[in-house]
């Protein structure tokens, strides 16, 4: 029988008995003590970003619906950015392990599959080309692979790293970072927007306005990891 590793810690899996591999699609990825470090986004959140123990609507998301012209977008995560999340997705994004999103894809389709079912199409958020070559690979389409994902953006402009940005400084890089691959009527559609980690939101807003601004009917998004405030809303 073939043994499989944990593709965090690389220790062997335990195998189910060999009648239940029969009716695996696939060996496990996670042994179970990986598995019990990552923390499900469950519970009471933000109907809009997803943070959590916030009823209703939390305060981030209310001053930015009044600043924006166009509505939210309404997020949901499979995961809180804890710290095993942190080194987990560090070790995917930055030490070139890709096949570390297989941990994530197919539950993150069926999260968008519950959450905003009958989407139109599925948008991976683009890197920018240099940061593309620097990295080999774009995290968020390896995270969409299980969608019908269509390449529709690119991005226009280099910054700093957001992981290294403040709030203020993660909405200045953001805003205008990106535009449509083609001029497209997008009037009465829904799209989905795909990412690893929300943080502030600025990245998927701005993705989500050249949508907006051709016709969208709702923008909606779904990321590997959500990140938490360090203060209580």
């Amino acid at each position: 029988m073939k043994t499989y590793l944990c593709l965090v810690c690389h220790e062997p899996l335990k195998q189910p008995p060999g009648w239940l591999n029969v009716f695996q699609s696939r060996p496990p990825l996670l042994c179970t003590g990986c598995r019990d470090l990552l923390e499900p986004a469950a519970g009471e959140r933000c109907s809009i970003c997803g943070h959590p123990d916030v009823i209703k609507r939390c305060s981030d998301c209310a001053v930015r619906e009044k600043r924006n012209r166009f509505p939210p977008v309404v997020h949901r995560s499979l995961y809180t950015y804890n710290p095993f999340m942190k080194d987990l997705i560090s070790q995917f994004k930055y030490r070139g392990d890709a096949e570390l999103s297989l941990i994530f894809a197919d539950d993150l389709f069926k999260l968008a599959r519950r959450e905003f079912p009958g989407f139109h199409t599925a948008v991976p958020i683009p890197l920018h080309p240099t940061r593309l070559w620097e990295r080999g690979f774009n995290q968020a389409s390896l995270l969409g692979q299980k969608f019908p994902a269509e390449e529709l953006l690119i991005r226009d402009g280099l910054s700093t790293k957001q992981s290294k940005s403040s709030g203020k400084d993660r909405r200045d890089n953001a805003e205008g970072a990106f535009m449509l691959k083609h001029p497209a009527d997008w009037s009465e559609k829904h799209i989905l927007l795909i990412d690893d980690i929300y943080t502030t939101g600025s990245t998927i807003e701005a993705a989500a306005l050249p949508f907006w601004e051709a016709g969208a009917l709702r923008v909606s998004a779904v990321t590997a990891a959500r990140a938490l405030k360090k203060a209580p809303l």
